[in-house]
């Protein structure tokens, strides 16, 4: 896809596809956020399409009994300040170098918040100490969780190897959201970071 109008166009042909493909089962979108992350000056209408995309991909998760999944990118939002606090915040993403001048940085999805509410399910990838893990942020029916996964030849499996420091850390490097009809638990098939 060259642009968000083509994005656009293949989400509103999906549904002639998945009547002719009844097998599908997933779809993955990466990147959501690519075409609609910059060019728009009009930031109303942007997000009346990824609104109107989203309520479009929900209604085919549903209709045809599948998941999908949508990739978002994160960006670097600089926090600027006096900072009481020169640790890092596990919980908001946010780090700070501990320089005089406060601050820090913090990981933000780069479609921004309100399409994190677009997804049923959110999942955040990251490495810590070299090892993949997949954090689950957002989910009607699992509690918040992270594993440690790697790619193999046969796929994606959960790892054997094991973080001793804390997994929450931020770092992470995409999100991805997905959207399942059932609204059911483990559609970490995938965001993440989305998702968002």
């Amino acid at each position: 896809m060259h642009d968000y109008a083509e994005q656009l166009a293949v989400v509103k042909m999906l549904p002639t596809f998945l009547n002719d493909h009844s097998n599908v089962r997933l779809i993955v979108m990466d990147s959501v956020a690519f075409h609609f992350r910059h060019g728009f000056d009009d930031m109303a209408k942007r997000s009346r399409m990824l609104s109107q995309m989203s309520q479009d991909l929900n209604k085919m998760a549903t209709d045809y009994e599948l998941s999908i999944v949508v990739v978002n990118q994160v960006t670097t939002k600089f926090k600027f300040g006096n900072s009481n606090n020169n640790n890092t915040k596990n919980n908001d993403n946010i780090t700070n170098n501990n320089n005089n001048g406060g601050g820090g940085a913090i990981l933000i999805p780069a479609l921004g918040e309100s399409w994190s509410h677009a997804a049923t399910n959110r999942v955040e990838l990251f490495w810590n100490q070299g090892i993949r893990n997949a954090k689950l942020v957002k989910s009607p029916s699992q509690k918040v969780n992270t594993v440690t996964y790697a790619v193999t030849k046969d796929g994606i499996r959960r790892s054997s190897k094991s973080i001793v420091s804390n997994v929450d850390n931020g770092n992470s490097g995409s999100n991805s959201n997905s959207t399942n009809s059932n609204g059911g638990g483990g559609s970490t098939k995938k965001r993440s970071r989305g998702g968002d």
